[in-house]
């Protein structure tokens, strides 16, 4: 949201005047959240700004490319990872964060200030809303638009959740700004493009890990994954959901959703356990949610979470793809 930007960016602008005696001044933009202007050394420098709380990996396709297409751009967020600054500073991306840590460089000036790096007792906060329960939630709210008129049975049941966190989570979204009331018994999610960022993040740090069955490798009787045979309600996830989806993509790994047990899972697929493996099975946390357009791939906006949470950055371009053909329509 709007204000929360703003906040974080004067916090993080007013520490980085204290430690450089450095003043600015900026306006929001409709390209980009703002245009920031520093005097530095009696000369005027100017930044495209982008504000993220928290920068992830699969950030940095979309900001490399903004870079490339807009000019000089400066990301403002709470911190950033060294591996997220050392990618920044190779794509000569601007940062400041508020632990203090910055990089600027542009025509002859470069600001470098690094190191600072957070207290060993500084735990993120997880408040029940981006629990494991509230992002099951969350995922259903964003993937069936008709959900958000459910009962509160009706969610928890197709969440699969306690049915006494859904009055939590729900007035958890109310409060952050993402869940409007239109009258006595209707609501509507609001904000949802902020709404995905935080959940693809929550996603990718808390559920993803615990729905995990395991890695397998493919046994010689398979010589690709396209001989593999789909239980009924089982599907296709991440690289081959894409590739069946008609994008340019060649699939490398290959997950699965289901909610098979464990011996039906090795004895239908012919899989051999190997924590290397490239098959990856996941537990489908969801039930009838409509893909739209096939019963053997997973919903839209998993298929892009994890496209765009992989550490392969060509999967980060068909992720875009997916956004914009499939799911921003529905978002923004």
């Amino acid at each position: 949201m709007v204000h929360r930007k703003k906040d974080l960016l004067e916090k993080v602008m007013h520490s980085f005047q204290e430690t450089t005696q450095i003043e600015s001044r900026w306006r929001e933009t409709d390209d980009f959240d703002y245009r920031l202007t520093m005097e530095v050394n009696k000369k005027e420098l100017q930044w495209c700004v982008e504000v993220k709380n928290n920068i992830q990996l699969y950030h940095l396709s979309d900001l490399i490319h903004k870079s490339t297409q807009n000019g000089q751009l400066l990301i403002i967020s709470t911190s950033f990872s060294e591996a997220i600054r050392q990618e920044l500073r190779k794509a000569n991306i601007g940062y400041i964060d508020l632990l203090g840590n910055a990089y600027l460089r542009q025509k002859d000036t470069m600001i470098w200030i690094d190191g600072r790096k957070k207290s060993k007792q500084e735990n993120p906060v997880v408040t029940r809303t981006f629990s494991k329960s509230g992002l099951k939630l969350i995922f259903l709210l964003l993937s069936e638009p008709s959900a958000v008129k459910m009962t509160q049975r009706a969610l928890a049941d197709q969440a699969e959740i306690a049915l006494g966190t859904v009055p939590i989570i729900l007035k958890g979204l109310k409060d952050d700004g993402y869940l409007m009331k239109l009258n006595a018994k209707e609501y509507t999610l609001t904000n949802k493009k902020e709404l995905l960022e935080k959940w693809i993040e929550g996603y990718g740090d808390r559920l993803k890990p615990s729905i995990q069955i395991g890695k397998y490798r493919l046994s010689k009787s398979h010589k690709n994954w396209q001989e593999i045979s789909l239980l009924s309600g089982d599907v296709w996830g991440s690289e081959v959901a894409a590739s069946l989806m008609n994008y340019s993509l060649v699939p490398e790994k290959f997950t699965i959703y289901s909610n098979r047990t464990f011996s039906e899972l090795i004895k239908n697929y012919r899989l051999i356990p190997d924590e290397n493996g490239l098959v990856e099975i996941n537990n489908a946390f969801w039930k009838e949610i409509d893909t739209k357009n096939s019963e053997t791939i997973a919903p839209h906006i998993l298929i892009y979470a994890d496209l765009l949470t992989s550490d392969d950055y060509r999967n980060h371009e068909v992720a875009f793809s997916i956004y914009n053909d499939l799911i921003k329509q529905h978002i923004v």
